[in-house]
C-alpha cells in the first residue's frame, strides 16, 4: 500500500511541473468520457422515471379440476403448470393450496376439489421440494395462527403471468381451512404488508413497487354482462378506471387495513327516482372494511336492509349456500329493477348496476360442476341480522365490478375508483411513493426511432391491440443494461478526476460478493395482521363466524 501513495506522490508532482506532459491516452479517454456525459445524463434521467412493466393475471372461470371451474386470479403452480382459481386475502402473507388433505363440508372429492379453487397434486410436479418450516421454504415466518392451520411447506414453480415464474417459492399447503370454509374457501393469494410474492417480484425486478390493483369483471345472467377482470402486480390498469383516484391511507388499527367511510347508499329506480337508505341523514354514515375475498357486494345492516326491500317492494327471504355464499335469495317475481350507489365520504360514488346487483345463484353440484339455480336471482347483499347490528359492514369481492382498487404497500395507501368495464387494457406502472412511471422498461421492447425507421414513421395500418403499456419511451437493452451504461458512464468521469488527480495511479477493485438471496426478507411485516372480527346470524338459526375466522357452532338460538 505504501508503494501504492508513493507512486501516486510521484505521478501527482510530475503532473505539477510539467501539466502539457500528461499522457496522450489519459487526455484521448477524458475527451471521451466528457463526450460521454450528456447521453449519460439523459440516461440517468429516463431510468429515474423507468419501471418494470405491470404484471397482469386474468380473474375468470378457472378450470380447477376434471369437471369444475371456478372464478379466481388465474395463476398456475408446478412443472407442469397445475392452474389454481386464487383469492387475493390483504390479511394474509404467504401463498396457500390446498390438496385433498384439507378438511371439506362435502363427502365428494370433486365439489371440494372445485370448492378450494384446485387441488395441488405435489407428486405430478417435477419442481416440487418439500421442506420442514415456513422458513425452510423461504416464506414469511409470520401468518395469523398459522400452527393452528396445519400447514405443510413446500417450494415449487410459480407462475404469475405470461413468461414470468419465480421458481423455488414458498407454498403452504393447508391440512384444514384457513378461515371460513364457506366464505373463503379458495387458494390463498397473501397480499398483506408482508407478502412474500410481492416482496419476491420486487427484490427480482419484475415489478417496480409493491403493488397490487384487482377488478374482479362482471358475473351477470347473460353474455353482454359477463366480463374476465384482472390482477395488476406493480401498477394498475387505466382502462378499467374513470376519472381520477381516491387516496387512502392504510388504517392503523389491525382489526382492517382497508377502512371508508360509506356516507349514503341510494336506490336508483328506472324512472329516475332515488331514495336514500340513510334519508338524507349524515348521522348515518358509516365505516365499512374492504375484502377482496369475501363472496358479496356488502354486507348490510338489518334496518338498512329492511328499508330496502320496503322500497323496492320484494321480499327475499332465503340465502344462498352457493358460489356467492349467504347472498339473499329472491323470487323471480320479487326482483327489483334498479341500481345501487354507494357513496363515500371523501366524494367517491360507485353504482352497481341492475344486471351486477341480481346476478345467477351458482353453486357445485357432486360430480364438481358449476351449476345455476335459474328458478331465483342472488341479491349480492349480505344482512347483518339485529344481533350482529354493531358488526363492521364489509365491501366484498363484488364490489369490484363497479369500482376498481390500487393497494401501494411501500406507500402505506390504498385508491379507489369507479370502474370502467371494458375488456381493452392500458397497464400503468407505479411506484413505491405512488407515482406513475412515465416511462416502462421493457426488458425484449424493440428500439424504435422516427427519424431513421420509416414504417413507424408513416404508420402502416394495423389492428390496434387491447393490450396497450403505458409508456413514452422503449429500449432494446434491458433496464440492468442501460443502468449499467449509466453507472459505467459516470464512472468513467470519476476514471478521469482520478487520472487528473493521481496521474499514471492505476487502481482497480473487484467485488468477491456473492447473489443476493431470492426471497428478500425486507417487507416482513413485525405487527399482527389485520383480522376483522365478523360475526353473522344465518336464517336456520346457526350463528358462525364470517370470512375471517374458522366456522365455530354456538349453541341453536
Amino acid at each position: 500500500m505504501r508503494v501504492h501513495f508513493e507512486k501516486c506522490g510521484e505521478g501527482l508532482q510530475a503532473l505539477k511541473a510539467n501539466p502539457w506532459r500528461f499522457p496522450a491516452q489519459y487526455l484521448r479517454f477524458a475527451h471521451f468520457s466528457f463526450l460521454l456525459l450528456p447521453f449519460s445524463l439523459n440516461v440517468a434521467r429516463v431510468i429515474a422515471d423507468c419501471l418494470p412493466q405491470p404484471l397482469v393475471a386474468p380473474i375468470t372461470n378457472v378450470k380447477v379440476s376434471k369437471n369444475g371451474t371456478m372464478r379466481g386470479i388465474d395463476m398456475k403452480v408446478g412443472s407442469p403448470a397445475q392452474s389454481f382459481a386464487f383469492e387475493p386475502r390483504w390479511e394474509i402473507n404467504n401463498t396457500f393450496v390446498y390438496n385433498g388433505s384439507a378438511h371439506c363440508t362435502s363427502d365428494s372429492d370433486e365439489w371440494c376439489e372445485t370448492h378450494h379453487g384446485g387441488w395441488y397434486d405435489e407428486s405430478a410436479s417435477s419442481s416440487f421440494v418439500s421442506a420442514d418450516s415456513v422458513t425452510a421454504a423461504g416464506g414469511n415466518s409470520y401468518d395469523p395462527n398459522a400452527t393452528e392451520w396445519g400447514v405443510n411447506w413446500a417450494t415449487d414453480d410459480f407462475t404469475v403471468a405470461t413468461n414470468i415464474t419465480l421458481p423455488s417459492f414458498p407454498i403452504g399447503i393447508p391440512t384444514q381451512n384457513i378461515g371460513d370454509n364457506d366464505y373463503a374457501p379458495q387458494a390463498i393469494l397473501g397480499v398483506n404488508s408482508g407478502s412474500t410474492l410481492l416482496s419476491s417480484l420486487k427484490f427480482a425486478g419484475h415489478i417496480g413497487a409493491r403493488v397490487w390493483s384487482i377488478f374482479w369483471g362482471l358475473t351477470g345472467a347473460t353474455s353482454s354482462t359477463q366480463m374476465d377482470g384482472n390482477f395488476v402486480l406493480g401498477g394498475y390498469d387505466a382502462a378499467k378506471v374513470q376519472g381520477s383516484p381516491y387516496n387512502f391511507t392504510f388504517n392503523s388499527d389491525p382489526a382492517c387495513a382497508y377502512l371508508v367511510t360509506i356516507s349514503d347508499i341510494s336506490m336508483n329506480f328506472p324512472n329516475g327516482s332515488d331514495f336514500s337508505l340513510f334519508d338524507g341523514s349524515q348521522s348515518d354514515v358509516m365505516q365499512a372494511c374492504i375484502s377482496t375475498s369475501f363472496p358479496v357486494l356488502m354486507t348490510l345492516k338489518y334496518d338498512y336492509y329492511t328499508k330496502f326491500e320496503t322500497y323496492a317492494g320484494v321480499t327475499c327471504e332465503d340465502r344462498s349456500v352457493g358460489v356467492n355464499f349467504y347472498g339473499m335469495l329472491c323470487a323471480l317475481d320479487q326482483l327489483y329493477d334498479g341500481a345501487l350507489t354507494i357513496s363515500f365520504q371523501n366524494g367517491l360514488s360507485v353504482r352497481v348496476p341492475n344486471d351486477q346487483l341480481l346476478i345467477p345463484n351458482q353453486y357445485i353440484d357432486q360430480n364438481g360442476y358449476l351449476q345455476t339455480n335459474d328458478s331465483v336471482r342472488e341479491l349480492i347483499i349480505n344482512s347483518i341480522q339485529e344481533e350482529n347490528d354493531d358488526d363492521l359492514p364489509v365491501l366484498g369481492r363484488q364490489f369490484f365490478s363497479a369500482a376498481y382498487m390500487m393497494s401501494n404497500l411501500d406507500a402505506n395507501q390504498f385508491s379507489l375508483w369507479a370502474a370502467n368495464p371494458t375488456t381493452d387494457t392500458d397497464l400503468v406502472a407505479v411506484d413505491s411513493k405512488g407515482n406513475s412511471g412515465s416511462t416502462t422498461c421493457e426488458e425484449s421492447a424493440v428500439a424504435s426511432n422516427s427519424s431513421t425507421n420509416s414504417d413507424s414513421a408513416t404508420g402502416t395500418s394495423t389492428a390496434v391491440p387491447t393490450t396497450s403499456v403505458r409508456s413514452t419511451t422503449s429500449f432494446n437493452l434491458s433496464a440492468g443494461a442501460i443502468a449499467g451504461i449509466v453507472i459505467g458512464a459516470i464512472g468513467a468521469l470519476g476514471i478521469v478526476g482520478g487520472l487528473i488527480l493521481f496521474g499514471l495511479c492505476r487502481h482497480s477493485r473487484q467485488s468477491g460478493s456473492g447473489p443476493p438471496p431470492q426471497y428478500s426478507n425486507e417487507y416482513l411485516m413485525t405487527e399482527k395482521p389485520p383480522t376483522p372480527p365478523y360475526s353473522f346470524k344465518v336464517q336456520n338459526g346457526w350463528r358462525m363466524s364470517a370470512v375471517l375466522h374458522p366456522r365455530s357452532y354456538d349453541e341453536k338460538l
